[in-house]
């Protein structure tokens, strides 16, 4: 499955003074890669960063990263993974001021194999926007199944399981969007699904795993 992206962040005013200030945008033609320790930078208009995937089955030769494109696929066909691309945005904070702001997360997906959401009714799509802290995320080492519920990982906590917002996803099964809160990932578990910001969200300040 060939998976095209393009990523918007903006920061926008509220009603009665409504502006878009463009924080980052990203075709994938000014400098990102994959699974590097690069901090984001660039303009607000041509960005780039570091996009590190996870993923709980292998996925070492699926995703790949071209100008104006972004592909994510496991290596072989699955009938239960985890895949998620995990980047920060800013180098510096953005900072809401006025009752009413806001930051909108656009992304253009195409779905050209048009299969990801025949799965049934446990076939997502997901999205999440997050305060990282200043943490990157773990660089490469969740790419190839890295990201397992499986206790002693050297990578249960640090990283994005520092990361804290909010994670949504789409499925045809239920025919709408849900909305969920992420919150740190700082319990007791000593597994690397704590780096998951998605589909574990829903476990809150109890880790992923124990």
């Amino acid at each position: 499955m060939r998976t095209p992206w393009f990523f918007t962040l903006l920061l926008t005013g509220p009603l009665g003074c409504l502006a878009q200030t463009a924080v980052f945008t990203d075709n994938f033609s000014h400098g990102s890669t994959l699974n590097g320790l690069s901090s984001p930078g660039g303009t607000p208009a041509a960005s780039f960063t570091s996009y590190d995937i996870a993923s709980t089955v292998p996925a070492a030769t699926g995703p790949a990263l071209a100008s104006g494109n972004l592909r994510l696929t496991f290596d072989a066909p699955t009938t239960s993974g985890l895949l998620e691309a995990q980047a920060r945005f800013t180098a510096t904070p953005v900072v809401l001021e006025t009752v009413g702001d806001y930051i909108g997360l656009t992304v253009v997906f195409t779905d050209t194999g048009g299969s990801l959401l025949t799965g049934g009714d446990n076939s997502y799509l997901y999205d999440g926007l997050y305060n990282s802290g200043g943490s990157l995320p773990v660089a490469g080492a969740l790419n190839n199944g890295g990201l397992s519920a499986t206790p002693g990982s050297p990578y249960a906590t640090g990283h994005a399981a520092n990361w804290s917002g909010y994670s949504g996803r789409f499925a045809v099964a239920f025919g709408g969007f849900q909305r969920t809160q992420r919150q740190v990932q700082n319990g007791p578990g000593t597994a690397s699904a704590n780096q998951d910001l998605v589909g574990n969200a829903e476990t809150g300040a109890s880790a992923s795993a124990t």
